[in-house]
């Protein structure tokens, strides 16, 4: 009978069956629908013999006399195969009952195909005649497949279903097909109907599935492969089942062909596999520890960095507790890993990061970070932990912090938005502790009007935007508001970017520079109000013309004093006296300085101007000129001379040839010279030997119009110590420059201080980058020692397996040196040894398009990319090229080396690739013992076995 059956894994497969009935009647097998299957025992069986005979007659089957029509004869073989070959040449078949290793190449060699190994029990024996028994049932009558009304049931399976027929002689043709098969090949059924596999697909496909017909005929078992075409200008892999439907004299006259597309899967296969292999990949050359934890703290994996990390092997850790490694601080971490199973009440964990004590094996501990994330792998509760040794970045913070600390400036770490480090000098600055601002944010401390302006900038420098320090304010503890000049860079800090800063107080410059602006205004407020009186009079000083002005000096209108003589408005008559008799000897008054008294009787001060001109007439002359009150002027000159002597900077004016025309106090406080040793001489006379050149060029810049910004030069103080002052000096006008000093050697030497520890973390990170790169190159040893053999360069057994296992190929072989025991002890082991490399040799030579690896002593594996046949025919080639010449020994003798070889299909059908490799590497280990036992120097090939 024919129907659909479900498959444990949900899908539907086509199956067909022949009903038989039995009945048991003295021993006897009676059947309708067919003959019973006769049984003939040959062969001297021991006392099992009568308890096999009992399953035979129990089954129902019958037991053949000698010379009795025999439907199966079976042999012991395990007295000796003559029986059993004597059986096969009477073209009865035979099933050959426990076949030695030995025996085989003569079974084999007989054309026998039947085995059953030892220990024989009452199923497999049963099994085996009822597969013989089917073999005999006759075929069903012509035109019975075309009266089963299956059409719609097949129609309805999603799998492409085809049926073909065979004639007595001649290809396969298809002789039905369902709607799947339509929908998959793209092909209507009537272009398929009638065609041998020939018509239908490419050669090479064609002879590959006309091949597969045979098998599955030939054998009468069931058939499971995968193969990959084009169909349709589309690559497809298909999953195809064969099944025999045999005729009435046992002959296969019928394949019923089932497939599946299952392109999609393998290709989501490929990439999980890619995937997966590129995730070992990164995870094994990782610099930094990994390990996974699972939800109980038990480590389940540990890549090479963590071994040499904690000097444990991964073998030694998998399966305990976390813990062994390091402590867990952060209640996180307790409430997570440490917890066994997932922690009530909480779904998941967030990512964390800490540093810890790692502890090695020989319990010497180093300082880590620790970065641990949680996964859910279905269903279990899962953590990974990267962890890095963070030894070197601890000594180097050490020292960092060793020289913050005696910095004379301030210097602070941020990161994530608040202080990780601040040193002395921010206490004295704000006056908040190092406890206090640890973990505050630093626009905490900035006056709200300029926090944004001070967040903008500090981005800028952050990001190497910046032109130079900003200035800001700051509010001191005590409530005082002092100003900042800071600068920023951005650094690596305990594995995270961070912002090291380092600040000066400016409060006292920017105070000295409001108090002169502010000065500057109140000047220009005074002169802005000043209003000059132009006056003129005759040669005796009788005033002729005066401007109005002169009621706002002196309180008299203009026409008060035309005609009255200049004389009378001079608080001295004596200074009158003088002026007129100079300005009558040709000589000119510029900003003269004189007392004159207002309508009030009061003085004033003015500066005045006088020169001769001609009068009226051509003998009259006249005297014309300007005054202007300077009363103001005085008081403010005062006024600034008195900020000029209480500014904290230095204060300078000089000449065109640089000499010092005034200086302020401040500069005796710095270099320690009196005003009086100052005065008249020229700067470069204080200058450093070294810096003298760079003054006379920055004193020709000021010369040539340049104002000059910071200029940075050493001077000597009086008692011979060096300082740094920085100027800034105007251009020259009017035959004098204006400078502004102040001492900033403070301020040099912390950031020279700033570039060493700098340069210091410089090389502390090029130390780490060639240590990583030494690590990089052992890793890269150790990993090739690990998957190769040391002595031939091929593969190792772990990693031939490994190859095996993970690439696609149809059949294995193994390679054995004859007789390498005899060169050892002939010639010793270093002969020995020469001889495996140069087998190893030649065997690569031979076998271009196969995986070689050694996986004993002597013996070598063999991965095959090729079909069977092209396998065995490479395998013999490779055999002839290691025999081909003799091999040279060290001792200058030569000896000839043959192999024995096994050669095993490798199929997969319902076993995984590990089973699939496993089974093919067992038939081929057993045909090469059949190889050694048939003399050696050979090949032999495994028979073909069904797929389970």
């Amino acid at each position: 009978m024919a129907g659909v059956a479900h498959s444990s894994d949900g899908t539907q497969a086509l199956t067909f069956s022949a009903q038989w009935t039995k009945q048991k009647v003295g021993g006897k097998g009676l059947e309708t629908g067919g003959a019973s299957l006769k049984v003939q025992l040959r062969g001297a069986f021991d006392s099992s013999r009568a308890q096999i005979a009992a399953w035979i007659v129990d089954a129902g089957y019958e037991l053949a006399a000698p010379g009795e029509a025999t439907g199966l004869v079976i042999t012991d073989a395990a007295l000796g195969p003559e029986i059993t070959v004597a059986a096969c040449a009477e073209s009865i078949p035979v099933l050959a009952m426990n076949a030695a290793d030995e025996d085989l190449p003569a079974l084999l060699a007989a054309g026998l195909g039947d085995f059953l190994s030892p220990p024989v029990t009452r199923e497999g024996l049963l099994a085996r005649l009822a597969l013989f028994e089917k073999r005999q049932r006759p075929a069903p009558r012509p035109g019975a497949w075309e009266a089963l009304d299956y059409h719609a049931v097949l129609d309805a399976s999603p799998d492409a279903i085809f049926v073909m027929d065979a004639a007595a002689s001649g290809p396969w043709r298809v002789t039905y097909v369902n709607q799947a098969y339509v929908r998959l090949t793209r092909r209507p059924a009537a272009e398929t109907l009638g065609k041998s596999v020939a018509e239908l697909l490419p050669p090479a496909a064609a002879r590959d599935a006309d091949r597969r017909c045979r098998e599955a005929a030939e054998s009468g078992f069931a058939m499971d492969f995968e193969v990959t075409m084009e169909v349709r200008e589309r690559r497809l892999a298909l999953h195809v089942s064969l099944v025999p439907i045999n005729g009435g004299r046992g002959e296969c006259r019928r394949l019923v062909c089932t497939a599946r597309d299952i392109t999609e899967s393998r290709l989501a296969e490929e990439i999980l596999h890619a995937n997966e292999e590129r995730l070992y990949a990164i995870v094994e050359a990782a610099g930094d520890g990994i390990m996974v934890i699972d939800g109980a703290g038990m480590i389940e994996s540990f890549n090479p960095a963590a071994e040499q990390m904690f000097s444990f092997e991964a073998i030694e850790v998998l399966g305990r507790a976390a813990n062994l490694l390091m402590d867990w601080h952060s209640a996180e971490a307790r409430g997570g890993i440490a917890a066994p199973g997932p922690v009530p009440g909480r779904r998941s964990t967030p990512r964390f990061r800490e540093e810890t004590v790692a502890r090695r094996k020989d319990g010497s501990t180093f300082p880590a970070e620790i970065s641990v994330s949680e996964m859910w792998i279905a269903g279990e509760r899962k953590f990974t932990g990267v962890i890095r040794d963070v030894t070197e970045r601890k000594l180097a913070e050490e020292r960092f912090e060793t020289l913050a600390e005696r910095a004379p400036i301030g210097i602070y770490i941020a990161q994530d938005g608040v202080f990780q480090y601040v040193n002395p000098r921010f206490a004295d600055l704000t006056g908040f502790s190092a406890g206090e601002a640890l973990g505050t944010n630093p626009l905490d401390y900035v006056l709200p009007e300029d926090r944004e302006a001070v967040r903008e900038s500090a981005v800028r420098m952050l990001k190497g935007q910046g032109a130079g320090a900003h200035e800001y304010r700051i509010r001191h503890r005590g409530g005082e508001v002092r100003w900042i000049m800071e600068n920023l860079v951005s650094l690596d800090y305990r594995g995270k970017r961070a912002a090291y800063g380092y600040y000066i107080d400016v409060t006292g410059r920017k105070e000295a520079e409001a108090a002169l602006r502010k000065s500057e205004e109140r000047y220009r407020a005074t002169f802005q109000q000043l209003h000059d009186v132009l006056y003129k009079t005759d040669e005796a000083g009788v005033i002729k013309m005066v401007s109005p002005s002169v009621h706002r000096l002196l309180g008299y209108t203009p026409e008060e004093l035309l005609g009255v003589s200049a004389e009378t408005l001079y608080a001295s008559r004596d200074v009158a006296i003088t002026m007129l008799q100079r300005l009558r000897q040709g000589q000119s008054l510029e900003d003269y300085e004189v007392d004159l008294l207002r309508r009030d009787g009061s003085p004033v001060t003015v500066s005045l101007t006088a020169s001769l001109i001609f009068g009226d007439g051509e003998d009259r002359l006249a005297i014309q000129g300007t005054v202007r009150d300077i009363s103001e002027r005085k008081r403010a000159e005062e006024e600034r001379d008195r900020y000029f002597d209480l500014s904290i900077d230095m204060l300078a004016v000089t000449d065109l040839e640089a000499r010092f025309l005034r200086v302020n106090p401040a500069w005796e406080r710095v270099l320690g010279y009196p005003k009086e040793k100052m005065l008249g001489r020229t700067v470069m006379r204080f200058a450093h030997p070294d810096h003298l050149q760079k003054v006379i060029d920055d004193a020709i810049r000021t010369l040539e119009g340049e104002t000059l910004n910071d200029i940075r030069t050493m001077f000597l103080t009086a008692e011979g110590e060096t300082r740094w002052l920085s100027w800034n000096t105007s251009a020259v006008i009017n035959g004098q420059a204006y400078s502004v000093v102040r001492d900033v050697t403070d301020l040099v030497q912390a950031e020279e201080d700033q570039a060493t520890m700098l340069r210091l973390v410089e090389e502390h990170a090029s130390i780490l980058t060639e240590q990583a790169a030494e690590l990089d190159s052992l890793r890269a040893e150790a990993e090739y020692a690990a998957n190769h053999d040391m002595l031939t360069g091929l593969l190792n057994r772990r990693a031939w397996f490994n190859a095996a296992v993970s690439q696609q190929g149809p059949a294995v072989a193994i390679a054995d040196i004859d007789h390498f025991k005899r060169i050892n002890d002939t010639w010793g082991h270093p002969a020995g040894d020469a001889v495996l490399a140069e087998v190893a040799l030649r065997l690569e030579g031979a076998l271009k398009d196969a995986v070689v690896g050694r996986v004993g002593g002597e013996e070598f594996a063999i991965l095959f990319t090729c079909p069977l046949d092209a396998a065995r025919a490479s395998c013999e080639g490779a055999l002839a090229a290691v025999a081909a010449s003799p091999i040279a020994l060290p001792g200058g003798e030569e000896v000839a080396v043959t192999l024995s070889a096994g050669l095993a299909p490798l199929r997969t059908g319902r076993h995984t690739r590990d089973e699939a490799v496993a089974r093919a590497y067992e038939g081929a280990d057993a045909a090469l013992y059949a190889a050694k036992e048939a003399g050696r120097a050979r090949l032999v090939v495994a028979p073909l076995r069904r797929a389970a």
